[in-house]
């Protein structure tokens, strides 16, 4: 009896000792958001010599998802993730002590980001040991999940947005899909509402992939945004005709590609059926996209639903006697080209790579566009009859002392160590964005610094680089105009005054060091310090602070 009773109290005390370990070890971050540096932030969290130093790494491809309980029913959004963790004072990573210290980021879209951090949502990682997926190290060098770090991850919500756009401009995106009925013009404005409800969803047409469209609301105080870095996205075309089809090289201006993206056009140069992928209104990429080529000041179009799109492009249904969005964009030309809604970088690349959901009745040319990295672009790159373009003659990707071909650069190849984007530093390349982390808990702000300057770490340019996905701060030489959005969600609180925020790229200027405030996608661009109209010039001359601001594409 005595012996039974010893043996139930040292089980009861190795289940007791087990449970404190896990309320003991501590989720540092939790973030949801873009792909766009997800490598790099895995990679840099788990570097041995960086501040994070977490050698246990698990990443998986699926199995993981942040649920808003803020509609009902639950949204719930998924997606690859990466967790590393510490093993902790005499831990392991199989068995991380309670001093353990866990990372973990959901790649789902930038909006989507934002909502869940503004929301809370609550996060769910397999609890049942998964092997790991091999992401970001590779199979040999990840190791399982452990169930105490999975059910510490359970039990927090996101504290952290990955994000390509700002705080401001992810809430004018879930404003204006929300805003009805589809095609309503918002204001006095270019812009039109997209028609979408509250807690409804933005479908693939290729595959079950969607998107939950959920409100938030800016929150009275400012979050942190750190800038990661900026990235070029790249306007790609996948063609199976080399004599009629698109050319693996070439040049589309603005108009040309809004013209594509928004139906106008709907085959290549010489007259063969082309179909057009475009990404959902939610992402990062998209609005990056949207806000520089068709729905600038000049173009006035859309990818959804634009003040001078075709009417028949017009991504809205009668329903109800009500014009709303159809869930699923998808339109088939007489001459069998379409254009298709892709969800998310890894689909929308991919299916510009396939004929499979092409047309049927002409030879298949895809075009679509996505963030530029190399893991981004590997699969792509490696097909034969694909391409980059530039856009109004502006190469996103090339130094000057290599000459423009079309070729999607690749591990290995000698494209690849041509890549320095110079013109997206200094902003003369059109289709860009800076690279964002943001935050409203102050506590860890600075881990979010450090992870970020980790991730950059990573990235490197000339004969010897294998990541040149992305240009830190220091290297920007341009900034865009930010501006109030024109359209928000009752409940949400603004700056007061848009700032630029120079001195996020350098401390040799006179515009005044607070933080950025305010949207930027498809702001001016005005150089930082030197060239005619500078913003350093212009806080100096005017007797300003802030930069110059409010201008729009």
């Amino acid at each position: 009896m005595l012996k039974n009773f010893l043996k139930m109290s040292f089980v009861m005390g190795l289940a007791a000792a087990s449970l404190s370990q896990v309320h003991a070890q501590t989720v540092s971050l939790q973030i949801v958001g873009s792909s766009a540096y997800f490598l790099e932030a895995g990679l840099g969290a788990h570097l041995s010599t960086g501040p994070i130093n977490a050698s246990c790494l698990w990443s998986a491809s699926s199995g993981v998802s942040a649920t808003d309980t803020t509609v009902t029913p639950n949204a719930v959004d998924s997606g690859s993730a990466w967790v590393a963790w510490t093993p902790g004072t005499g831990g392991t990573c199989a068995s991380p002590a309670s001093t353990s210290v866990i990372y973990a980021y959901l790649n789902t879209d930038s909006v989507v980001g934002n909502r869940c951090l503004f929301n809370g949502c609550t996060l769910t990682y397999p609890t049942t040991d998964p092997a790991s997926a091999g992401l970001i190290l590779g199979t040999s060098s990840e190791v399982a999940l452990p169930e105490t770090v999975a059910a510490k991850l359970n039990a927090q919500v996101a504290n952290v947005a990955g994000s390509d756009i700002r705080p401001e401009d992810a809430e004018f995106a879930i404003a204006r899909a929300l805003a009805t009925p589809c095609g309503a013009t918002i204001g006095s404005t270019q812009y039109l509402g997209l028609g979408y409800s509250n807690g409804g969803v933005i479908n693939s047409a290729i595959s079950t992939k969607k998107f939950n469209v959920v409100k938030f609301t800016l929150p009275s105080t400012a979050p942190n945004v750190t800038v990661v870095g900026a990235t070029a996205i790249l306007v790609a075309i996948h063609s199976s005709d080399d004599a009629n089809g698109f050319a693996t090289s070439g040049n589309l201006t603005s108009a040309q590609l809004a013209h594509y993206l928004d139906g106008t056009t709907n085959t290549t140069p010489a007259g063969e059926a082309a179909n057009v992928l475009v990404r959902e209104p939610l992402s990062g990429t998209y609005n990056t996209m949207e806000y520089n080529v068709p729905n600038t000041t000049v173009n006035q179009t859309s990818q959804d639903v634009g003040k001078n799109q075709l009417a028949a492009q017009q991504n809205c249904i009668l329903s109800g006697g009500v014009e709303v969005a159809n869930p699923t964009l998808k339109f088939t030309a007489s001459n069998g080209a379409e254009r298709l809604r892709a969800i998310g970088t890894g689909e929308e690349l991919a299916e510009v790579g396939s004929f499979a959901n092409g047309n049927t009745t002409d030879n298949n040319n895809n075009l679509g566009y996505g963030f530029w990295s190399v893991a981004n672009y590997a699969g792509l790159g490696a097909l034969a009859n694909t391409g980059y373009y530039t856009i109004d003659s502006i190469d996103p990707l090339n130094s000057t002392s290599c000459s423009y071909n079309g070729v999607i650069p690749t591990t290995g190849s000698s494209e690849l160590a041509c890549v320095d984007m110079h013109n997206v530093a200094n902003g003369s390349y059109p289709i860009y964005s800076l690279l964002r982390m943001i935050n409203t808990n102050t506590a860890i702000s600075t881990t979010v610094s450090n992870l970020a300057k980790a991730a950059q770490d990573f990235v490197s340019f000339g004969t010897t680089t294998s990541r040149p996905d992305f240009i830190v701060p220091s290297s920007m030489t341009s900034i865009r105009e930010h501006f109030t959005p024109p359209l928000g969600l009752s409940g949400s609180t603004y700056p007061t005054t848009n700032v630029d925020g120079d001195k996020q790229f350098t401390t040799l200027t006179n515009c005044t060091a607070l933080p950025e405030a305010g949207g930027d996608v498809g702001g001016v661009v005005v150089p930082l310090r030197t060239g005619t109209g500078n913003n350093s010039t212009f806080c100096s001359t005017n007797h300003v602070t802030n930069g110059q601001v409010n201008g729009r594409r």
